[in-house]
């Protein structure tokens, strides 16, 4: 397989499994450097420096955990990937295998050694991703005046820009990486959900949840005696990380700002999202004009439907767009025809909807809405 270059590093006391280790990496990565520490000493100094694609560790190190050890790296290097390579796989590895896109257990043995490169690879690309996605949510986070930051689904901040290392005492934003944001703030306990804050983000990161707003006040620094409002919300094309933003209240409430920077996110997501999506529709039209005759009745479906929900997605994307616009114009009145609406609703629902519940156009317009409601819910309800 070929990569491009990258840093490796491999955690291991057995002299033996990590010169085997060694060279099936150096062979399937040979434009990648693999440095290999079996210490402590040897591994805070790697830590501190940092720079690595990704680190592989064996559970049973004698002066620490891999479990420990790679939590540890993740949370001063959030975008380096971790791997448990061991003969005895703690169960919380499992566990946290399946919620963190960046993180892999395997098995040290002989099946899991071939496997090692192609596990590497796999996060490679997965980092790649992640870079374009969160690399444009650093810029744009770095350059709000509001305090603001990416969190983990389990409450731990990843980046902070410098606003928000001011208002909560820090000296530099690197200082709050790894930190939670309960320690941080103090947070209205009356409105947070019954759950817990880690339980309602992890569902927030998933789409299970709504996103919080709540009252907060920093628990330390110049605005320590400062009321304010914490907003997190899932960031758009990560399904990992959240986004928080803190605004601090002169009074009881703060007025909601619609042309801040809530208008300049939402602007800058529309846009941005704008070309890896013009990519999705045409490879979806290639895949029909080239290899079409060569799909199955089922496959000629499938590329048949992503085709069409890219355009759809491009339109909602264009609108979106264009809402992001409104603040900056002049409101202009026009009259709507509101059957065209309904014409609208049923052919979005046209495939989902049995032809009986479709409304037809000498219907009220309250009773097209109570027969998509009635079906909706009934389906809802179903699911």
């Amino acid at each position: 397989m070929t990569e491009p270059s990258c840093k490796l590093l491999l955690i291991d006391t057995s002299p033996s499994d990590a010169e085997l280790a060694d060279k099936l990496l150096s062979q399937a990565f040979p434009n990648c450097e693999l440095t290999v520490v079996s210490d402590a000493v040897a591994f805070a100094e790697q830590l501190a420096n940092g720079g690595f694609s990704a680190v592989i560790s064996e559970q049973a190190l004698g002066w620490a955990s891999g479990m420990d050890v790679l939590a540890t790296f993740s949370r001063r290097h959030p975008l380096t990937a971790t791997i448990l390579f061991s003969e005895t796989l703690p169960p919380e590895a499992c566990r946290l295998e399946h919620g963190n896109r960046l993180f892999a257990c395997l098995t040290k043995n002989s099946a899991g050694f071939l496997q090692l490169a192609d596990i590497v690879a796999s996060l490679l690309r997965a980092i790649r991703e992640d870079q374009d996605v969160y690399g444009f949510w650093r810029q744009t986070l770095g350059n709000m005046n509001d305090p603001a930051l990416t969190v983990t689904a389990d409450g731990q901040v990843e980046e902070a820009n410098n606003a928000a290392a001011g208002v909560l005492g820090y000296q530099d934003a690197a200082e709050l990486r790894g930190l939670g944001l309960e320690p941080l703030f103090d947070l209205d306990a009356g409105r947070l959900p019954k759950a817990g804050l880690k339980k309602q983000l992890q569902a927030m990161a998933k789409g299970a949840a709504d996103p919080l707003d709540i009252q907060a006040t920093p628990l330390k620094g110049a605005s320590a005696a400062a009321r304010g409002r914490l907003t997190v919300w899932p960031l758009p094309g990560d399904a990992a990380r959240l986004a928080a933003i803190y605004r601090p209240q002169a009074g009881k409430q703060a007025p909601a700002d619609p042309d801040g920077e809530y208008q300049q996110l939402l602007y800058a997501v529309s846009h941005d999202l704008q070309e890896p999506l013009q990519l999705v529709s045409r490879y979806a039209d290639l895949l029909q004009e080239d290899y079409g005759a060569a799909l199955e009745k089922d496959g000629r479906f499938i590329v048949r439907n992503l085709a069409s929900n890219a355009r759809l997605t491009q339109s909602m994307l264009d609108d979106l767009l264009e809402y992001s616009r409104l603040g900056r114009l002049e409101p202009v009145l026009v009259e709507v025809d509101l059957n065209e609406i309904v014409d609208d609703v049923t052919a979005l629902y046209a495939c989902r909807v049995p032809c009986d519940y479709i409304p037809k156009r000498s219907y009220p317009l309250f009773r097209t809405r109570q027969i998509l409601n009635d079906w909706l819910t009934q389906n809802l309800e179903e699911a």
